[in-house]
């Protein structure tokens, strides 16, 4: 998992990763994703919401500012938009909506989450445009959907954002107790804790990698 080291995780003697200038990137995103879901559980009329929020809806909304960065410094973005399925961005690509994901999950109101949904995919094309590795690595796609994703236009981007913001979700949203710890950890600043919980969550993001592209 070297590929996932940031810069003080890396040794001088170490070949920088091309995907390096990305990690700042990906935190900002998942920092945009973050306070969205202290908001949505400071709404305590907020009901249909995943598991990984409701389970755990005080620490998030008691979460302060340096916790949260530190929930969002994953060096991949934490968010997930049908990336390793090719089918329903064929239908993005053509104008017509994402069918459902066969396994179901409480989503997200789309309205408030059709801005970082545009962040979300804006970067994704960037990244499939620049190097698919990356991209691969980032967003944990299939080939099949970086090769689609960065033969969009931009309008295309927009449209497919905002007509399919309901599709988006946070990885291991059905995870509670996988986010629980993270969130305990880090409004403690237990940097051991936060340390293992974050290799936990790498092997997690990389088991989402390896079977996407059998």
């Amino acid at each position: 998992m070297d590929e996932f080291k940031t810069d003080d995780e890396v040794s001088e003697a170490s070949p920088r990763w091309t995907g390096a200038p990305s990690i700042p990137l990906a935190h900002q995103l998942n920092g945009q994703c973050v306070e969205l879901v202290c908001e949505l559980a400071n709404n305590l009329s907020a009901q249909e919401l995943p598991p990984f929020i409701l389970e755990n809806r005080d620490l998030w909304r008691l979460l302060e500012p340096e916790a949260r960065k530190q929930v969002a410094a994953f060096p991949f973005v934490i968010v997930d938009l049908r990336f390793k399925d090719a089918e329903p961005w064929l239908q993005a690509r053509d104008g017509r909506l994402m069918t459902p994901a066969d396994t179901p999950h409480t989503g997200f109101p789309p309205k408030l989450f059709e801005d970082l949904a545009l962040e979300t995919l804006l970067f994704a094309r960037q990244s499939a445009r620049e190097d698919v590795n990356v991209a691969k690595v980032m967003f944990a796609m299939t080939s099949a959907v970086v090769r689609l994703i960065a033969s969009l236009t931009v309008s295309q981007v927009r449209a497919i954002a905002l007509s399919n913001a309901s599709q988006l979700r946070v990885r291991w949203d059905n995870h509670p107790d996988f986010w629980r710890d993270l969130l305990t950890a880090c409004r403690a600043g237990d940097e051991e804790a936060i340390s293992a919980i974050r290799r936990q969550g790498k092997l997690l993001f990389c088991g989402e990698i390896v079977p996407a592209e059998r």
